[in-house]
């Protein structure tokens, strides 16, 4: 029979398991958000453009960027507020 200090700590490291996949998943998302606008700005303005606002970016911002990408006609265009 299982203590109840021991179920405690076994609660506690499935919680912290899933807590790191969640954490995990949401950062392989916005990886995979960075990337992708990285790829669409360099094809669409060409390799000298600065992608740093990019590195430091929310997810909502990375999705509004994504769309104003689709648009623009300079960085300006998909960085600015």
């Amino acid at each position: 029979m299982r203590s109840i200090a021991q179920k405690l700590l076994d609660d506690g490291r499935a919680e912290g398991r899933v807590e790191g996949r969640v954490e995990g998943r949401l950062e392989g998302r916005l990886e995979g958000l960075r990337a992708a606008l990285r790829l669409q700005l360099r094809l669409k303005l060409g390799p000298g453009t600065d992608l740093r606002p990019i590195d430091t970016a929310d997810e909502l911002t990375l999705e509004r960027w994504a769309v104003r990408v689709l648009t623009a006609q300079s960085a300006e265009d998909v960085f600015s507020a």
